[in-house]
């Protein structure tokens, strides 16, 4: 899956969606919600360790998933999106993750968020 993004602008996005991630973990206090956002701090930390092995060269070119997992997480980002009111209560946080998982739905293709 490819989108019209450029690696160094996927870096952009993947980074701070990893920390909105986070910090969404930190504030659910369902295992449920837990279990769902770490599971996507994992897929996300995935596809950094793979384009962290890139070159400063290659950061211009165009950028293409390359985890499957990350590659397949749109229903994962859609769910998280469509729950993130009654998930994260803190507005801080809700309302970074809401623009952090919509930044992160553009790099995936075919991938909209409501």
């Amino acid at each position: 899956m490819s989108s019209s993004a450029n690696i160094e602008q996927a870096l952009d996005i993947l980074v701070p969606l990893r920390q909105a991630l986070e910090a969404g973990f930190w504030d659910s206090n369902r295992i449920d919600v837990k279990d769902r956002v770490f599971d996507l701090v994992s897929c996300v930390n995935a596809e950094l360790n793979e384009l962290a092995k890139l070159s400063v060269s290659d950061l211009g070119m165009q950028y293409e998933t390359i985890t499957p997992n990350f590659a397949a997480s749109c229903s994962k980002l859609r769910q998280m999106s469509e729950n993130l009111n009654d998930w994260f209560l803190r507005s801080d946080t809700n309302n970074e993750l809401g623009e952090q998982l919509i930044k992160a739905a553009g790099l995936l293709s075919d991938c909209r968020l409501s």
